[in-house]
């Protein structure tokens, strides 16, 4: 017992006063059914999605201070999704430490969706020993790489259905939907397209890409930020 409580302490970063607590957050259902006095994770996970979904909200806010509030949401959604934090869970090195029932044990490793919700679970462990600073401070350690390395893909993320954003956002205010003329230059291997978009027979913005599809969308997200910036200045 306290080999594994050493190990997730270490993990963790954190002292738990309530061994119940931790060992629930590391328990499978399968575990529960062949030992009935133990506690399974299920609560926890459940209020460790709440948890984790706020600390990476925080953290995409602070990282990204200039990306809006839906391209965020897009950002945070490839953070707080199973396969990703059990994949984080399986580097943390939760795996050996996770009580499962014999039906799992035989398998060859954890599958990453019980890592996933273990992760979870922790995350609400240490929040109700320690409160939210404590909770955002693990998120910090654990999550920032997978937050930097958003970097990379928040251009696909940030013009994720961005056209259908600037359809919604023109014909809220004008009850029409936005032209685009799209052209493609340079050799079939290697084209370049362009796309410009216009609302109200306006050019509003241009965006270019190696395909039609891709130029389209970084035009339109290029036209939000324009709208946006408008309606800001109240112009």
């Amino acid at each position: 017992m306290r080999d594994l409580v050493d190990a997730i302490e270490a993990i963790t970063d954190h002292r738990f006063a309530d061994l119940g607590l931790l060992l629930a957050a590391l328990t499978h259902g399968s575990y529960t059914h062949e030992h009935p006095d133990a506690v399974d994770y299920e609560r926890l996970e459940f209020l460790g999605d709440a948890v984790v979904g706020l600390c990476t909200t925080r953290l995409l806010v602070d990282h990204f201070p200039s990306v809006p509030e839906g391209d965020l949401t897009d950002l945070r959604q490839r953070v707080v999704n199973t396969r990703t934090l059990g994949e984080l869970g399986r580097r943390m090195g939760l795996s050996p430490h996770v009580r499962l029932g014999q039906s799992e044990r035989s398998k060859k490793q954890v599958e990453v969706n019980i890592l996933g919700d273990v992760v979870e679970a922790l995350f609400a462990a240490v929040y109700r020993e320690a409160g939210y600073d404590a909770a955002q401070a693990m998120a910090a350690r654990w999550l920032h790489p997978l937050i930097t390395g958003l970097e990379d893909a928040m251009d696909d993320a940030v013009v994720k259905n961005a056209v259908n954003r600037l359809q919604e956002h023109t014909q809220k205010l004008w009850k029409i939907t936005p032209d685009y003329t799209i052209t493609g230059t340079g050799p079939d291997h290697r084209k370049q397209y362009t796309a410009v978009v216009h609302v109200q027979g306006e050019e509003l913005a241009t965006g270019s890409g190696s395909s039609g599809k891709e130029a389209k969308k970084r035009a339109a997200n290029a036209a939000l930020q324009v709208l946006r910036a408008r309606d800001e200045g109240g112009a």
